[in-house]
């Protein structure tokens, strides 16, 4: 075929002709990449190509763009239609890649995954590679898993080590289905050519006995083997392994090494881990909430959910930030709009207590929305205050029956709270059917997890008998322990004790304070018997009580109170 000397196919000639031997003909001060292509248009007037070299031609320009890759694009382009009319497999595949990403042609997917596929059924294995890329990778096409690893089984066959690594990849960690076994058997030859992402996913699959033998040894040696290829699951393995120990020093300033190279590498996945850290000071990293706050929030801003309801829950309570309701509503609601059940049980709440800062009213229809819902995403204290709306019938029709099935689920799952609801369920037989002994241990359950209502409950059955030995001093230790944890009918309890004189010695205006107290905070009981004692106290033992009252106040200073 002959082919007609325009400057840009006299260039093409040249590069190939230079490449083959090693060298480009240029001469001396000619002025860079351009001043070399000038020079070769002076020494190479025209050629002859078939269609396999015309291909070949335009792969070699389009793989080495040099530093005027526009040129160079347009040149490769000419050349891969000039090879066009045989159907080259090689122009189809990166014509094909090129109307997909818009390199030198207008943009058309359509039409580039046309030639790609026209490529793939010629029997060129490279074309199933870039299929396999684009839809994995999801830029210029949509993800698409079932396209990604159809095209990428087809050149992991043709021991394509780069494919057995990403096909291993979805099969563990993107199926519906995960197939550790079989992602582990492709990983590990490609592993052994060197492909550093088939290394980290070894890694990753040794540590967490997925596919394999736990073998901790194995995962650290695969992982050190990715790192300098900065592999996510070499990374994230490492990380784990110092974090953790598994049988050496934990070093969660080695951890945090790793997670900062994660998160440059743009996982920002990896700052909400190091926020943990430094939330909770983890081996050998000392607590510092300013520090975990900094780091969420830098997650948070790059769009991670749980980073959103970390500073979100920050922000409510004053945590390592300065408490501001309105950021944490912010925060919270939009992680709620992703469903993170957290941040949606936390947005519940809000609603349910109001927020005056944000002249938002108590409303118990609005909290029933969002608990039900965190209650429904699997949230085990979502689901305790669930059981707690309704057996109150808050925001819901009263139910005992539904209260004791999410009371039941919560306490299941450690929620001291659910603990707490589920005892007095049983003890009393509402919504299920009575059993005292039973309902005691989850009592206690709840109790030796500091849980206010828990022990304001056991206090209950020890004064009254109930599942347990009747015990008046246990009972009133129990009252004073869930009173300073914040339950308002313990205080109403302890002021009958000093009312009676039981366990204490008479005591009417300090009696008057407790009643007073639990009024104040919701207590019916307690309101009855401040409005009975009333009646009966001077002047001056009620002002005895004001005092008393204050004492009470700062003892709960702190603590929220039900």
């Amino acid at each position: 075929m002959k082919i007609a000397t325009t400057f840009a196919i006299i260039i093409a000639i040249a590069i190939v002709g230079g490449l083959a031997s090693g060298f480009y003909l240029v001469a001396p001060n000619s002025g860079g990449f351009a001043g070399k292509l000038r020079n070769l248009s002076l020494q190479i007037s025209e050629g002859t190509f078939t269609c396999a070299k015309q291909a070949e031609t335009g792969k070699r320009i389009f793989e080495n763009r040099g530093s005027e890759p526009e040129a160079a694009l347009s040149t490769s382009r000419e050349w891969f239609e000039m090879a066009l009319t045989c159907n080259s497999p090689i122009a189809l595949d990166h014509l094909g890649y090129m109307y997909v990403n818009g390199l030198s042609v207008e943009k058309d997917s359509g039409k580039g995954v046309a030639m790609l596929e026209r490529a793939k059924s010629a029997g060129y294995v490279e074309a199933a590679k870039t299929l396999a890329l684009e839809y994995y990778e999801g830029d210029d096409l949509p993800w698409d898993y079932s396209r990604a690893v159809a095209n990428f089984e087809i050149c992991a066959r043709d021991g394509d080590a780069f494919c057995q690594a990403h096909l291993a990849e979805l099969l563990a960690y993107y199926a519906d289905q995960p197939n550790y076994f079989k992602a582990f058997e492709l990983a590990e030859p490609a592993a052994e050519s060197g492909e550093p992402r088939a290394q980290g996913i070894l890694a990753s699959l040794y540590l967490s006995g997925r596919g394999i033998t736990t073998d901790v040894e194995a995962a650290l040696a695969w992982a050190e083997k990715a790192l300098p290829a900065e592999d996510p699951y070499a990374l994230e393995s490492l990380a784990i392994i110092y974090l953790e120990g598994h049988g050496r020093p934990a070093d969660a300033t080695k951890a945090i090494e790793f997670y900062e190279i994660m998160a440059k590498n743009g996982n920002s996945d990896a700052h909400v881990e190091i926020g943990r850290i430094f939330e909770n000071g983890i081996a050998g990293v000392e607590q510092n909430l300013e520090t975990a706050a900094e780091y969420y929030l830098e997650a948070a801003k790059a769009g991670i959910v749980e980073a959103e309801m970390a500073i979100g829950v920050f922000y409510l309570q004053g945590v390592g930030v300065g408490k501001d309701e309105a950021e944490a509503y912010r925060w919270l609601k939009k992680a709620a709009d992703s469903k993170e059940p957290s941040a949606t049980m936390y947005l519940g709440r809000l609603y349910l207590h109001g927020v005056p800062s944000l002249n938002i009213e108590p409303n118990n229809n609005k909290a029933w929305y969002y608990i039900k819902k965190a209650a429904d995403l699997g949230e085990p204290e979502a689901k305790a205050d669930a059981a707690w709306m309704y057996h109150r019938g808050l925001g819901v029709a009263k139910s005992d029956r539904s209260a004791f099935t999410y009371a039941n689920s919560s306490a299941e799952s450690g929620i001291p709270e659910g603990q707490a609801l589920l005892g007095y369920l049983l003890i009393t037989g509402t919504g299920t059917a009575k059993n005292p002994a039973q309902g005691v241990s989850w009592l206690e359950l709840a109790s030796n997890q500091g849980s206010a209502l828990g022990l304001g409950y056991l206090g209950q059955a020890y004064l009254q008998g109930i599942g347990v030995p009747k015990d008046v001093t246990k009972a009133r230790e129990l009252f004073e322990r869930a009173f300073r944890a914040g339950d308002s009918e313990s205080a109403a309890y302890l002021g009958a004790f000093y009312e009676y004189g039981v366990e204490y010695g008479k005591d009417l205006p300090r009696a008057y304070a407790y009643y007073d107290f639990a009024a104040r905070h919701g207590s019916q009981d307690g309101e009855q018997m401040r409005k009975k004692l009333a009646e009966k106290i001077s002047p001056a033992e009620a002002e005895q009580a004001r005092g008393i009252l204050e004492e009470l106040k700062e003892i709960t200073s702190g603590v929220t109170i039900n």
